[in-house]
């Protein structure tokens, strides 16, 4: 294949999702802005729900969090989940309704974890950028599932380096964002990712 046909090949749903959850990892670690990194990131959680429904069952998206979260925590997942979404999607509903920015980057949290989740678990695939995330917020959120469970019936969701235990902290969300922002800076997996990313950019904008 040559360059031309490079720039101009198809984009397939797996790499899509891919690059809208890469670029919405990085924007939440970086502390741009929240509502870009929402957008992005529940657009990519639209398309894996649908894509889970059809190679798994009707409901299999749900019941995976409701089998595998922490019985009190499954009420609130997927009602923090969803509800900044619907809040963005109808404008014709409580128009005068405000929602904290504090209350977007705990939903991005949740959600690009959901995401990072369903993508390896659909297409048997992962990235470093997805598998630091996962470990990341399972360590901000300890609580959150029984992830020995979780492990032990899903080894698909492992996929990725080990080498991601050694930079995120245990000590808190501002510690484990500060570690995973300094691996984005070096000459890494994570870098060499976003690199990937931008030249797939570079090619389409030479066109």
């Amino acid at each position: 294949m040559g360059e031309e046909d490079d720039e101009l090949r198809d984009i397939s749903k797996q790499e899509a999702c891919r690059r809208v959850l890469h670029l919405a990892i990085r924007l939440q670690i970086r502390g741009e802005d929240p509502l870009a990194a929402h957008l992005l990131c529940q657009s990519a959680e639209k398309v894996l729900s649908d894509l889970h429904k059809r190679k798994f069952g009707k409901h299999s998206y749900e019941l995976f969090f409701k089998s595998n979260l922490n019985k009190y925590q499954k009420d609130k997942f997927f009602k923090d989940i969803r509800s900044n979404y619907n809040f963005l999607k109808h404008a014709d509903n409580n128009i005068d309704k405000a929602v904290k920015e504090r209350d977007f980057l705990l939903m991005n949290e949740l959600c690009i974890f959901s995401c990072c989740f369903f993508y390896s678990k659909i297409f048997i695939s992962s990235s470093c950028h997805m598998f630091y995330f996962q470990r990341m917020v399972g360590q901000i959120h300890p609580d959150m599932f029984d992830w020995k469970s979780v492990y032990e019936r899903h080894p698909e969701l492992q996929l990725g380096s080990e080498v991601a235990l050694n930079l995120i902290a245990e000590r808190g969300r501002g510690i484990a964002y500060a570690a995973f922002n300094e691996a984005l800076k070096k000459d890494g997996p994570l870098k060499q990712e976003e690199d990937a990313d931008k030249i797939s950019t570079t090619k389409a904008l030479r066109w």
